[in-house]
Formats: C-alpha cells, sequence, structure tokens
C-alpha cells in the first residue's frame, strides 16, 4: 500500500470518527434533554392538550396548557405513594384527573408514551389513540362540591350545602373563581337534558369531589358516574400558553 493510499484511509477514518462522535454527542444531548423533560413535567409543570369541547368556554379543544402535581402532592414514579402536596383542591379548581372508569396501561406504553409526546410536542400520545373521546385516561374538569358538602344538580346548575350551612347556596354563589358555563343546545335531545341535567342530593364523604364540565351539555363528568376519590385528582391547571396566554 502506497503511502498516498494509507493517508486517504486515515483521512476516512478520521471523518467517520467525526460523524461518529457527533451523532453520539447530539444522542446524549437528546437524552439529557427528553430526562430533563420528564423530571420536570412529573415534578414541577406539566404540559397537556385539551382534547374535548366539554370545558368550554373556558378551555377549548386543541388549547395547550401548563399544570402542577406540586399542589396536590406529587406522586413517586411507578408506585402509588403520594406525597404531601401545599394545598387542598378547592372549588373552582381546574384539574387533571383520571375518570372513575380508568384502567391500568400495559408497563411498555407507560414507558413509550412519554418518548412519544415529548418527541411530537404533546400531538400523539398512545394512551388515547385507541379510545373514544368519552373514554380518555386524563380529564379536565372544574371542582364543584367537596368533602362533607351536599350537592344537587338542578337543569345543569349545582346547587351546594356545604357542611356548616343549613341551606342550599347556587354554585356561581359560592365559588369565589368566575366562570361561565354552556347550557344544553336547543336541538339536543330532551332525553338527554333528563338523563344529565339533573341530580339528586348527593352528600359527599371524606376524600370525594364533585366535579363538571363547564360545557354542561357536552360533558361526561360527575353527572354521568358520580364523585370522584382525592387520589384521582392529580394536577391543578395553572395557565394556557397556546393559542394565548391566559392565567387560570
Amino acid at each position: 500500500m502506497t503511502a498516498r493510499n494509507r493517508g486517504k484511509r486515515f483521512v476516512t477514518y478520521n471523518i467517520h470518527k467525526v460523524r461518529r462522535k457527533r451523532v453520539f454527542s447530539l444522542i446524549k444531548f437528546c437524552f439529557f434533554v427528553f430526562l430533563f423533560y420528564q423530571i420536570l413535567s412529573s415534578f414541577l409543570i406539566t404540559p397537556y392538550r385539551i382534547d374535548t369541547n366539554s370545558m368550554k368556554p373556558t378551555l377549548s379543544e386543541e388549547e395547550r396548557i401548563l399544570a402542577t402535581p406540586l399542589a396536590y402532592g406529587v406522586f413517586v414514579p411507578f408506585t402509588e405513594i403520594r406525597l404531601p402536596g401545599f394545598v387542598k383542591p378547592k372549588r373552582g379548581d381546574l384539574v387533571l384527573f383520571n375518570p372513575p372508569y380508568k384502567t391500568a396501561e400495559p408497563w411498555y406504553i407507560n414507558l413509550v408514551d412519554p418518548v412519544i409526546k415529548f418527541f411530537t410536542l404533546q400531538k400523539r400520545t398512545l394512551k388515547n389513540s385507541k379510545k373514544d373521546t368519552f373514554e380518555n385516561p386524563i380529564m379536565t374538569k372544574r371542582i364543584i362540591a367537596l368533602p362533607g358538602d351536599t350537592i344537587k344538580v338542578e337543569d345543569f346548575i349545582a346547587f351546594i350545602k356545604p357542611q356548616d350551612q343549613e341551606h342550599f347556596i347556587r354554585e356561581f354563589e359560592l365559588i369565589k373563581r368566575e366562570y361561565n358555563i354552556l347550557p344544553p343546545e336547543e336541538k339536543e335531545s330532551a332525553f338527554y337534558s333528563i338523563l344529565m341535567g339533573s341530580c339528586d342530593e348527593l352528600l359527599l364523604k371524606e376524600d370525594q369531589y364533585f366535579l363538571l364540565g363547564d360545557n354542561r351539555g357536552g360533558s361526561q363528568d360527575s353527572l354521568s358516574w358520580g364523585a370522584v376519590s382525592f387520589e384521582n385528582i392529580r394536577h391543578k391547571i395553572l395557565l394556557s400558553y397556546w393559542p394565548k396566554i391566559r392565567f387560570r
């Protein structure tokens, strides 16, 4: 082999070595960015994409929000152990929660799904891809009543009797946070309204919360499947960041 050929091979080897080093550096960078994102979203701030109109006019479909698990307490990863939170859920809070019908996902879905959500900027997820719109494993609703409250719903309006009160109070008079609701449209069936628009008096037990969507005519919530336990309530919503920045 001539000196010229040896020189070419040496140059080619160095080029491939530099390329491999760059690829490895890029992979390492992406890994640390993903790891940082996972720690951030699991313990501090979680981005979430609204995928229904059940919270209109407050939150619309495709809107992006930020929520925090710190408020009510962070779950230790891969366990059901919950660390103490800073506050208890309050009436009027917007929350992310697991509905009562949620079933546990296979371990490989829980392992791969964060990667897919990270690299698709929350546009794709394995957990929702094969589920009906009304069977999402995580939902967004508003807390209307707390443990110890007695609640009833008439024509989609909630009336609450707190533990220390003798009379029912209309939700808008009791909940300090301002919000609007969407009543059912006239075209919706009377059958639907009769079934879903009312609820007999219900006393909430310890750690039970009554959650409703602001779009009262287009939301599956506690009117459908009853109260939600505290362990199912995961995050408190802080703000919308797309298409507009609005604190919640």
